[in-house]
């Protein structure tokens, strides 16, 4: 119900039991992403006619970014690090990624350092965002050099794993650039 999905979110803003909270807040995510068909019967009839309800897969990743901006806790950044979504959610999740890369990259980098998957996820975020639509060759190398010199002071970290973590987020951008060009040039060959 509404009223669930908002005590789940107040218990999470305040940090009772945080990890069930969270469990509670993404549950229509969770159930979307794994039983399509269940998600319906529960959820869409009531959701589609609001955006703003606590329920709509459209309001994760808002709700995580204002957990996190409360509670700066990583275990919530890194629930949002693990989401996965496409088309429109993808491209709106992209653009909530790369606004709070802005303030938190170093948090960003530390949290998607710990799984491979959030590394990629980062990496693909940033690219699309940051260099994808890069217009000519001198503005996407100037972009890309930015990009590269906001990761440098994080590789150059004291903390080892921090360090690490910046190395494998740029590497993982260079084969997200590698991969972009190898489908673009395919797709101009055929």
């Amino acid at each position: 119900s509404r009223a669930y999905a908002e005590l789940s979110f107040v218990q999470a803003y305040y940090g009772v039991d945080l990890p069930a909270s969270l469990d509670r807040v993404q549950r229509p995510y969770t159930l979307w992403h794994r039983h399509v068909n269940q998600w319906v019967r529960e959820y869409d009839f009531k959701v589609q006619q609001d955006y703003s309800d606590l329920r709509s897969n459209e309001m994760i990743v808002p709700i995580l970014n204002l957990l996190y901006l409360k509670r700066y806790d990583p275990q919530i950044l890194g629930r949002w690090l693990d989401l996965k979504l496409d088309g429109a959610w993808a491209e709106g999740n992209a653009d909530e990624i790369g606004a709070f890369w802005q303030r938190h990259a170093g948090e960003m980098i530390r949290v998607a350092g710990l799984k491979p998957s959030r590394t990629k996820l980062l990496a693909e975020n940033l690219y699309f965002l940051r260099l994808d639509f890069s217009d000519g060759k001198i503005t996407y190398a100037k972009e890309r050099r930015k990009l590269f010199a906001e990761i440098a002071p994080y590789i150059r970290d004291k903390n080892q794993q921090t360090a690490k973590a910046a190395q494998a987020l740029r590497k993982a951008i260079l084969k997200e650039e590698a991969r972009y060009r190898r489908e673009t040039t395919g797709t101009f060959l055929h």
